[in-house]
């Protein structure tokens, strides 16, 4: 059982279940923006069709994931903490450490301080998405140290913590390049967008690889 909290359209699990060789019995994704959960659910529907995922496998949940209870083997929080203090996020990862069975782990991402002094452009757009009217109402980032995440992660109950970057993650050097180095065109091809005559340009390989991480990939478990 996974639980994909805030979970958006939940493109990471989804991919990540068209190539697992484990056993899945569900997976729960949870979010409040209803556009997300509906294209969510139409991606699941395509892939369903093509036998690409199991029918079934997913759910949506149109829920803040506050509301939710079920236990879990696997609980994801990618980018939920970001804004949140240490205290609160302590707190929230308390939460699903609980929901957690025996042996279940929590995969959870924060924001860290390559992000502020090495791309500081995408530190500024991303704390004033959404605030077209009011620049100054931005989502305040917290860029944490790798030991505060170790921190968060052991005082919410975890053990057996490892923590990476988004640079540099298990399995990484086993992926090809055009998954490493292109746009995730699933989305694009459930709508019926044909972009085969405007291609999307991205920069060369030896430009976007540079061994920078902007986000931490912290991994704990309940024993």
């Amino acid at each position: 059982m996974i639980k994909n909290l805030g979970s958006g359209v939940g493109l990471d699990v989804i991919n990540a279940l068209k190539n697992t060789d484990g056993t899945i019995d569900k997976v729960l994704n949870y979010d409040t923006n209803a556009e997300s959960i509906q294209l969510g659910r139409e991606i699941t529907a395509y892939l369903e069709k093509q036998n690409k995922i199991r029918k079934g496998i997913i759910e949506y949940h149109e829920k803040d994931f506050m509301e939710n209870k079920e236990p879990a083997d696997i609980i994801i929080r990618v980018g939920i903490i970001c804004g949140l203090r240490n205290r609160f996020a302590k707190r929230l990862l308390s939460k699903d450490y609980k929901q957690l069975n025996t042996g279940g782990k929590l995969i959870v991402t924060s924001s860290n301080y390559h992000m502020r002094s090495t791309d500081p452009l995408g530190n500024i757009l991303i704390q004033h998405i959404g605030t077209r009217d009011d620049p100054y109402h931005g989502w305040g980032l917290n860029f944490r140290l790798k030991d505060t995440m170790y921190e968060i992660l052991d005082k919410a109950g975890f053990s057996d913590i490892h923590i990476y970057d988004d640079g540099n993650y298990p399995g990484k050097e086993m992926l090809p390049d055009e998954l490493l180095n292109s746009v995730d065109s699933l989305p694009a091809k459930v709508k019926g967008y044909n972009h085969d005559g405007f291609p999307l340009r991205i920069p060369p390989k030896e430009i976007l690889v540079r061994g920078i991480g902007y986000n931490w990939i912290a991994v704990g478990t309940k024993k």
